[in-house]
């Protein structure tokens, strides 16, 4: 994987980290959330987004 690619990859886990840390979760299931991949971490995402809706 080319190192523009991770740290594109880097760059969007962190910016969803930060959204999940806003709404005040810190944990999904038993996993912190830097444990997660961001395809996990879009999910969370998602479940905040319907639950503001």
């Amino acid at each position: 994987m080319s190192t523009q690619l991770r740290k594109l990859i880097e760059l969007r886990k962190t910016q969803l980290i930060n959204k999940l840390l806003q709404a005040g979760i810190y944990k999904s299931s038993e996993k912190q959330l830097y444990e997660l991949s961001v395809s996990e971490l879009e999910k969370e995402c998602q479940v905040i987004n319907h639950a503001n809706k």
